[in-house]
């Protein structure tokens, strides 16, 4: 008798799994898999190039972290986010944030703020084009401007924390932000920025405040038209 396994069978490589798993998440992130969409195991394994088992590994992670949902039937979609959703991710974030500011700018060497400051930078760079191809990469480095503050803190459990939770409450919010929507995070940006550099936390907290806040109210806002473009619908079908 043979030895030799089944390839579904055999436990993929770490590595793959990861990298599948950051990918997925990454589409999840810039909006190019929608909440609510469903995930495909057959599908997704050929547009990664790699066979179902880690797409299968990598999609219980993604479950396990809420970027995900297995519903009856095996059928796995992208998480929607309620507003009380919304809140409630605020409500953890927003505490831990502060704490992230007093961090930071105990911590800041002009070496460790180097790398924030290139990015605010090259955010700049790319919306001053006015291209609105490169909005995709535009969210990357957006996302690249927050960890960098959170590697600041010196704390693993923020550095490890506060990327969860902003992915988290962001997956739904930033892939909706069009072009027009750039300045008001720009200046958000800004002020924290300066902030930052000038070792005002107070004046950090208030910047990280004003733009959790703006991200709630649009977040909020949106859903809320999703919604009534739902009811809409529905209450069309129902009279036709």
């Amino acid at each position: 008798m043979s030895n030799i396994r089944d390839p579904e069978s055999l436990s993929p490589l770490p590595s793959l799994v990861e990298h599948v798993y950051d990918r997925t998440k990454e589409m999840i992130l810039t909006g190019e898999l929608r909440p609510g969409e469903r995930l495909i195991v057959d599908s997704l394994a050929q547009k990664l190039q790699v066979s179902r088992t880690p797409v299968r590994e990598a999609l219980r992670q993604l479950v396990a972290d809420g970027f995900v949902r297995l519903l009856p039937r095996k059928r796995v979609t992208v998480t929607e986010l309620s507003i009380g959703d919304i809140h409630n991710l605020y409500a953890v974030r927003r505490p831990l944030e502060m704490l992230a500011c007093e961090l930071a700018v105990a911590n800041l060497t002009r070496s460790k703020l180097a790398p924030i400051v290139e990015c605010h930078h090259s955010v700049l760079k790319a919306v001053h084009r006015g291209d609105p191809a490169v909005l995709k990469e535009v969210r990357k480095l957006n996302r690249a401007f927050h960890l960098g503050i959170y590697r600041l803190t010196g704390n693993p459990y923020l550095e490890d924390l506060l990327p969860r939770l902003r992915d988290r409450s962001n997956c739904y919010i930033e892939p909706m932000i069009h072009w027009e929507g750039l300045d008001k995070a720009l200046d958000g940006h800004t002020a924290i920025l300066e902030a930052l550099t000038a070792g005002d936390v107070d004046g950090m907290k208030k910047a990280i405040q004003r733009d959790m806040e703006r991200t709630v109210e649009l977040a909020v806002q949106l859903l809320r038209q999703i919604s009534d473009v739902v009811r809409q619908q529905t209450e069309g079908g129902n009279g036709a």
